[in-house]
């Protein structure tokens, strides 16, 4: 009777599993999920960041007066390891959100994200390119560009378009080079410093003795000056 109201295979077939025990293991099973249910529906921690009753995050607030707010979701008895990204996901996506409905030109809020690889999602991307002007600035420190990488291309050149970027020590040549073509965007290029001179005569290129005698007469020549 149950049954014949639900949608969803799957919880069709979790109510036929359950159906199989007997009231005592019934009682047992369902009482388990209720337990771990409602100590994460009673969490004043996670009614905040979920905009669950009275406690929630105003981000409208945060970013208007605005006020510090520092997130810690580092492995604790009330939030596991697991449980910490999904958090920062959320929180994320809301600022990106009130950001959109804030006047061009707004005063400045700066979101800084640390060890920010856990935390990259499409609205953290989508937010470095829209909500500059709309005054939320990110800050977001990683520990090698293969974190990035990792996040796929559309993360990555979001990033990579950043043009303000702080780099310390970078051991890996490879990435060295790509940062440096971003930051030194056409410095890295090879540059001809020295042609060597053409023979006078055919126009070809001189004979080392003729090349040898040309940097002798510029020598003499910057000496006389």
């Amino acid at each position: 009777m149950l049954k014949s109201g639900l949608s969803s295979p799957l919880i069709r077939r979790k109510l036929d599993d359950l159906s199989r025990f007997k009231p005592p293991e019934f009682l047992q099973q369902t009482q388990s999920v209720e337990n771990r249910l409602m100590r994460f529906l009673t969490s004043g921690h996670l009614s905040r960041i979920l905009v669950l009753g009275q406690n929630m995050i105003d981000c409208a607030k945060l970013m208007n007066q605005p006020i510090s707010l520092a997130v810690d979701v580092q492995p604790s008895k009330d939030l596991s390891e697991e449980q910490g990204p999904p958090h920062c996901h959320n929180l994320n996506k809301r600022l990106y959100q009130t950001a959109l409905t804030r006047e061009t030109g707004a005063p400045p809020y700066k979101l800084i994200i640390d060890e920010a690889a856990s935390f990259v999602t499409v609205e953290l991307a989508q937010s470095l390119e829209q909500t500059r002007q709309k005054g939320l600035h990110v800050v977001a420190s990683f520990q090698h560009p293969s974190q990035l990488k990792e996040q796929g291309e559309r993360l990555y050149k979001s990033f990579k378009n950043i043009r303000t970027k702080i780099v310390f020590n970078i051991p890996d040549r490879q990435d060295a080079l790509e940062l440096a073509d971003d930051l030194f965007f056409d410095s890295t290029e090879a540059e001809v410093k020295y042609n060597a001179p053409t023979s006078q005569s055919s126009g070809a290129r001189c004979t080392a003795e003729e090349h040898h005698e040309h940097k002798r007469q510029r020598k003499i020549f910057f000496q006389k000056r």
